[in-house]
């Protein structure tokens, strides 16, 4: 079985992965190792192409990437670069399907159309899916002011926080755009607003049936 968790960045799929892993003994694996053991086989124009989030981050700074470009912008760019890596997944769900290995796939390059895709591709009884969202704009400036850990890559590059809301604007608008295309597929959608841990295990039970 292919286990597969999609949802916006900054939600909750690493978390769910790890947890899920844990308890299930399951292996799991990130899309951004994926992404980045796939750029390795392009070349640098391929890549600059297929991967305009990453060029534009280059090119500003976070103050100024978040300041100039868009929320609707900026999950564009995040949805161009996920089917970037859709070959690398696929490929790693049929390796897995053949040897008969269990496996748990996590990221935002994880959408509604790519669960699809690979459920048309291998069957869907090998493939399950939950996609994690968040909505509320000033909760998620909260928990990012409250709970993120030491190694929290937004409070590395914005310490004092000028950025959080227009993130969290980001993330509510990917939200909402992800909930609306899983539900219309009939995958399952999580909300981690509000009490996180009780989510988590919401979206636990629902890809391990």
């Amino acid at each position: 079985m292919i286990y597969l968790i999609g949802g916006p960045p900054r939600v909750g799929k690493t978390i769910l992965a790890q947890t899920f892993s844990r308890t299930h003994r399951v292996p799991w694996i990130s899309c951004d190792t994926l992404e980045t053991i796939a750029g390795e086989y392009m070349s640098q124009s391929t890549w600059n192409r297929t991967h305009p989030y990453s060029v534009a981050r280059r090119k500003l700074s976070h103050a100024q990437f978040y300041d100039q470009l868009s929320s609707v912008k900026i999950v564009a760019l995040l949805r161009t670069q996920a089917r970037a890596t859709f070959a690398a997944i696929s490929m790693l769900v049929e390796c897995s399907l053949q040897d008969g290995v269990d496996y748990c796939i996590e990221g935002y390059h994880i959408e509604p159309t790519t669960v699809e895709k690979l459920q048309k591709k291998f069957g869907a009884k090998h493939i399950r899916a939950v996609f994690l969202v968040k909505h509320d704009v000033a909760q998620f400036v909260r928990d990012v002011s409250v709970h993120s850990g030491p190694n929290d890559w937004l409070k590395l590059v914005d310490k004092k926080g000028v950025t959080f809301e227009c993130v969290g604007k980001m993330v509510a608008h990917y939200s909402a755009t992800t909930a609306k295309e899983a539900v219309s597929r009939g995958y399952a959608v999580v909300s981690v607003d509000k009490q996180f841990g009780k989510a988590q295990k919401e979206a636990l039970r629902t890809l391990y049936k």
